[in-house]
């Protein structure tokens, strides 16, 4: 079974999103979650502090969206480039989807999200 104490990063420009997801993964015995509104803030966060998983909206204002995040934390030259990365999103467009795993993201998550769906896809990470 997951160690529940893995370091989980939400990234969502949306306050209600992710705290709906923070309430999942701590509903599910997750206890080292944090969280960032931006790409930007969430690079801050990841220098502070590392985190073992990033769970990232693909669809965050320009700037830095999801994909952006996903593609910079890739080709970053430290630790950063091995986080896994879930992306969430509503737009189940097969394209955009394809882009993100091409990009990198280690899977993604279909809104709305389920506590059963959330653990199913970081148990697939952290077997």
């Amino acid at each position: 079974m997951l160690n529940k104490s893995v370091e989980i990063l939400i990234v969502d420009d949306e306050f209600q999103v992710r705290r709906a997801i923070v309430r999942l993964l701590e509903a599910s015995g997750y206890k080292n979650v944090r969280e960032a509104e931006s790409g930007m803030q969430a690079l801050e966060e990841l220098r502070e502090k590392m985190a073992d998983l990033i769970i990232s909206d693909l669809n965050m204002p320009p700037g830095m969206t999801g994909i952006e995040l996903l593609r910079k934390i890739r080709t970053a030259d430290n630790d950063l480039k091995d986080i896994p990365f879930l992306l969430v999103t509503g737009d189940d467009d097969p394209v955009r989807l394809e882009v993100a795993l091409k990009a990198g993201a280690n899977g993604y998550i279909l809104k709305p999200i389920s506590a059963e769906v959330l653990e199913k896809k970081i148990n697939e990470i952290f077997p």
